[in-house]
């Protein structure tokens, strides 16, 4: 929080030296939406097989890099720093997650290991916070043998020299390499989830930025209802889009066509002018709509629930994925003839038609879920069942349906359940269904369990989604929009539509949805997606006992 405040402050600082000017010029950008023209007219075209936004940033002071799901974006980034490095630009990458930095940082490894021209870094931050293949890279490995001979020269060159450096939003606060020195690009990861305040540290360490992110998924975790309803959940990603108009970018296209972008070396004038003259009037932004992980059924989903039908598969192979890829010929044959009149077909089908099911469980009469007061809800399982797993404390016992559909695809194909993923948006429905399965059986199968929350930036083959929520259907208050509801009924996790979206596109082959479409149905997003789900994608779930057919 103090580190917030202290960017906040520097924002708003208003003095005659340097660091006002590059405040100035902030406050311009994120209060009043004008963003510094570039001064590039000395540049000459170069021809670069890359992407026209990357061109496009290079051009732009202040871009915004839209990065759809599985768009590709960390290879992008990691395009656009080797560029940038090129042209002897100085680079500063950075994220509010040790994750995301070093997601950026294994994929840039790997471009240095194909690649005759390397691209030098280093990765700030604690070693326990890195991840342990990037620890040669670390300023505490690469800086050691100057500080055991306390040469001071050396470490100073270092510091300032080396093209790019990469650390999380809040190590910028701490290390005092970024209180002298300025970088002349900053790429923000995952700008969409970073605090407004949070993100303006980096912004005072460049001449230059770009914020990557998706603001159809999660912003900023914020616990407090009343600082989210007042704001503090606006990411300034978010901020310049709205400010520039351009908050539903689903329905918006840029034109590249008509572009001519000219990129340059370093040696061309980056000078900010101070006069209103040099401001231009709106954001640039530069979407990635051509995606690499859902196949068209999966992406058809996310087209239409949040992306206006922007989304397009990178190619046939994407297009065409699906679980037929992991089954031998006779195995095809056999799975698609045993499950042909059956209704669990849908589910344990492999067919592309068949890659997204929302298996309902409104017709068991039992399966509500219990509600604690001082915990929260936690699982929907029938009555006779819970008290069961209370008196044997049998943990390998898959009762559930998420349990069954991984025991399902395990058994029946030539699968592993590294491939599948398993979310929900509650954080004691995951812990419940990690008690299902056992400790022992996750490790040695190596079987995710997460919350939505945590899944985002992640995808699997197969994605099953724990809705959770299930009501007696004669229960009165789930059929109306009375504000009083019972907590077991009012869930502000399943009314946000940016969760609902991140659940869907996590999955490249098959999403499996569970829930009940009566209880779910009064919440937007679930409304929304009943209407885009096609009736046979909705599969009623009978009884439980009918999943002990497919599980072996």
């Amino acid at each position: 929080m103090l580190i917030n405040f202290s960017n906040l402050l520097r924002l708003m600082y208003d003095g005659d030296d340097a660091d006002n000017a590059r405040a100035r010029e902030l406050r311009e950008i994120i209060i009043h939406g004008r963003v510094p023209k570039s001064n590039q007219n000395g540049y000459k075209f170069v021809e670069y097989s890359t992407k026209r936004c990357i061109l496009g940033i290079l051009k732009t002071k202040c871009s915004l890099l839209f990065g759809s799901p599985g768009s590709g974006k960390t290879q992008t980034i990691v395009s656009l720093v080797q560029i940038l490095v090129e042209y002897g630009y100085s680079v500063l990458v950075t994220s509010y997650t040790h994750n995301a930095v070093d997601n950026i940082l294994m994929k840039l490894v790997r471009f240095n290991d194909e690649n005759d021209k390397k691209v030098d870094f280093v990765r700030m931050g604690q070693p326990r916070r890195i991840n342990p293949k990037l620890l040669k890279y670390s300023d505490h490995d690469r800086t050691k043998k100057w500080l055991e001979t306390e040469n001071i020269i050396a470490l100073n060159h270092f510091y300032s020299t080396i093209p790019v450096v990469a650390a999380t939003c809040l190590a910028v606060f701490n290390h005092p390499l970024f209180q002298k020195r300025t970088f002349d690009f900053c790429i923000m990861d995952e700008a969409s989830q970073v605090f407004l305040c949070t993100s303006l540290g980096p912004l005072f360490n460049c001449h230059n930025f770009v914020l990557v992110g998706d603001q159809k998924q999660l912003p900023p975790v914020v616990q407090s209802s009343y600082a989210r309803q007042n704001g503090l959940d606006e990411s300034l990603f978010s901020r310049l889009l709205n400010t520039s108009g351009k908050q539903d970018i689903g329905h918006y296209d840029d034109d590249f066509d008509n572009d001519e972008f000219d990129v340059g070396n370093k040696d061309s004038n980056h000078q900010n002018n101070k006069s209103s003259s040099s401001y231009g009037q709106s954001i640039r932004i530069f979407p990635l709509f051509i995606q690499y992980r859902m196949n068209s059924v999966i992406m058809q989903v996310a087209n239409k629930l949040t992306y206006g039908n922007k989304l397009k598969c990178a190619n046939k192979q994407v297009e065409t994925i699906s679980l037929l890829d992991y089954l031998l010929p006779n195995d095809k044959c056999h799975i698609l003839e045993e499950y042909q009149s059956s209704f669990i077909s849908k589910i344990i089908s492999p067919n592309l038609n068949d890659s997204v099911v929302f298996l309902d469980t409104t017709s068991i009469p039992l399966a509500f879920e219990t509600y604690d007061n001082d915990n929260g809800e936690f699982n929907i399982l029938p009555q006779q069942q819970q008290q069961q797993r209370s008196q044997n404390n049998d943990t390998n016992d898959h009762s559930s349906p998420s349990n069954d559909n991984t025991k399902s695809f395990n058994d029946a194909t030539n699968f592993n359940t590294d491939n599948i993923g398993i979310i929900s948006p509650f954080r004691r429905q995951v812990n419940k269904i990690r008690e299902l399965f056992g400790q022992q059986f996750l490790e040695q199968n190596h079987l995710e369990i997460n919350t939505v929350d945590q899944y985002q930036g992640r995808d699997k083959d197969v994605i099953i989604y724990s809705c959770v929520k299930s009501r007696n259907s004669n229960c009165s208050s789930v059929e109306t929009n009375d504000s009083n509801q019972t907590p077991i009924i009012d869930s502000e996790l399943l009314k946000d539509e940016r969760r609902l979206n991140v659940a869907v596109t996590r999955a490249k082959r098959k999403l499996i949805i569970i829930g009940n479409c009566h209880t779910l149905n009064r919440y937007l997003p679930f409304r929304n997606l009943f209407n885009v789900l096609d009736e046979e994608q909705i599969v009623p779930l009978i009884d439980f006992n009918d999943f002990n057919d497919i599980v072996i």
